[in-house]
């Protein structure tokens, strides 16, 4: 919560910049939980092509009073620039389950 107090209720109980986890594993980078756009695949694809990323780090706040959460990223700027040049979020691979 940037402005220091909770949207929610009003407490300035803040606890900023807290870790975030998933079923115990975090993955080893900078920020452990992030956001990521992909440059658009060139049309013709080129013989050579390595594909740009632009990736921001999220950070999580939470209120000690009453539990909201908040996500923020500072390298939002960053991320609007490589959007407006067409980059979008990669699609993962799903698996089928039997």
């Amino acid at each position: 919560m940037k402005n220091e107090t909770c949207p929610n209720c009003g407490s300035t109980e803040i606890i900023p910049v807290l870790r975030l986890e998933h079923n115990g594993i975090l993955e080893k980078t900078e920020d452990n939980l992030y956001v990521e756009l992909a440059e658009p695949e060139p049309t013709p694809r080129p013989r050579f092509w390595i594909q740009k990323n632009q990736r921001a780090g999220l950070r999580l706040s939470m209120c000690g009073n009453c539990g909201y959460c908040e996500f923020y990223s500072l390298e939002y700027s960053l991320m609007l620039e490589a959007y407006k040049k067409g980059y979008r979020s990669k699609r993962r691979a799903t698996r089928k389950v039997c």
